[in-house]
């Protein structure tokens, strides 16, 4: 069997035929993808716009809960007193277990003061 002229430029055409095709194609994914790309850059932007507006709101929240959960100085003051307090009494059971002393007496002075601060601060 020998391939004459005629069927080489049928052969040429369906070749060139075929390439054409494949260029079209490989045009159509390109600009598929293309516009892929840009609907998905458009999501993120979206996406990335929310979120920012999203942090910049969790960013001010703290700023306005810091103010009113914040402990005031006085409301620190008291808790340390208070925590003062309850070492001294701790301490003075220790003290008083062991018989009256010069340290009970120290220790007794001190809770009073301790607790009158508190009353004049609460």
């Amino acid at each position: 069997m020998t391939v004459t002229d005629k069927d080489a430029k049928q052969l040429q055409k369906m070749f060139e035929k075929l390439e054409n095709q494949s260029k079209k194609d490989k045009e159509n994914q390109l600009e598929k993808f293309k516009k892929r790309e840009k609907e998905e850059r458009k999501a993120l932007e979206k996406v990335a716009r929310e979120a920012s507006n999203e942090e910049k709101k969790k960013l001010d929240k703290p700023k306005k809960k810091w103010y009113s959960n914040n402990m005031t100085n006085k409301d620190m003051t008291l808790q340390q007193l208070k925590e003062q307090k309850k070492e001294l009494n701790e301490k003075l059971e220790h003290y008083e277990f062991n018989g009256p002393s010069e340290k009970v007496q120290e220790l007794e002075d001190e809770l009073f003061e301790v607790n009158d601060t508190i009353k004049k601060l609460g």
